[in-house]
């Protein structure tokens, strides 16, 4: 048996296919429970399932639970037994904080994109020493649930940064 664990904050459909079939077989994991497929899978079966779930980004419970990835995207398998309530948040804690990661650099991009986009304006010159962002975030009442800010020296002699692509 395999548990298949969604700790994200969407639902997610997992497409598999067995080895030998013609066909795939469609599982609904609605974001926040886990569901068990495999009961009578032979190890071949459960090999080629799990091989199949790490090519979308999946990761093994115990794996999880060990080296946490900030790019972990939230489907979490086990095979031996379902994950606790404790692993589920723990693991759920670690998409938020990795979504959170990915919000902040993609926000710094977009401080170096503005900082090049003024610098083309004014004839190749940079006019400050810094830029800056200051983000919070709110729940849907208008409650300040997280706040992010960063300033970003700038030497104004420095040619224009490179953004990572």
């Amino acid at each position: 048996m395999i548990t298949i664990a969604n700790a994200s904050r969407q639902h997610h459909n997992f497409n598999y296919r067995i080895p030998g079939a013609m066909q795939t077989t469609l599982v609904k994991i609605p974001s926040g429970t886990q569901v068990q497929i495999g009961k009578d899978f032979g190890v071949n079966e459960k090999e080629a399932i799990v091989s199949q779930l790490q090519r979308i980004g999946a990761r093994s419970r115990s794996e999880m639970l060990t080296k946490p990835d900030p790019r972990f995207r939230g489907l979490v398998y086990s095979m031996d037994k379902p994950l606790n309530e404790d692993d589920l948040m723990a693991t759920a804690d670690t998409v938020i904080d990795g979504a959170d990661i990915t919000s902040a650099q993609e926000m710094m991009q977009s401080v170096l994109g503005a900082d090049r986009a003024l610098e083309s304006v004014n004839g190749g010159a940079r006019r400050g020493r810094s830029s800056g962002l200051e983000i919070k975030t709110t729940d849907t009442k208008g409650k300040v649930t997280g706040e992010f800010a960063t300033d970003l020296a700038v030497d104004p002699s420095a040619p224009a940064a490179k953004l990572p692509r």
